[in-house]
């Protein structure tokens, strides 16, 4: 999930669009499903939730694409150990 579609390289809309639950309880209704793409890696089936003040990315999908993941103090690594980068 995405607030800017700023690093979608492509998007397409919902017709029936997923929920997403937050902590508060609250629904935040998706309006595009598309790829993620950074110079480092790229993450299909993205949403994009307009109402949604940050990025947010599920280390569960990242860990499907054998990515290994470091959550420091100061912020995270994302390394795919294949190519590693």
């Amino acid at each position: 999930m995405i607030p800017n579609t700023i690093f979608f390289t492509s998007k397409i809309p919902h017709s029936h669009p997923p929920l997403v639950h937050t902590t508060n309880d609250s629904l935040l209704e998706t309006s595009h499903m598309g790829t993620v793409s950074t110079p480092d890696f790229t993450v299909e089936n993205t949403f994009f939730v307009p109402n949604l003040s940050f990025n947010l990315l599920s280390v569960g999908e990242l860990c499907d694409l054998y990515l290994n993941l470091k959550i420091l103090n100061y912020g995270y690594l994302i390394q795919d150990l294949q190519i590693g980068k």
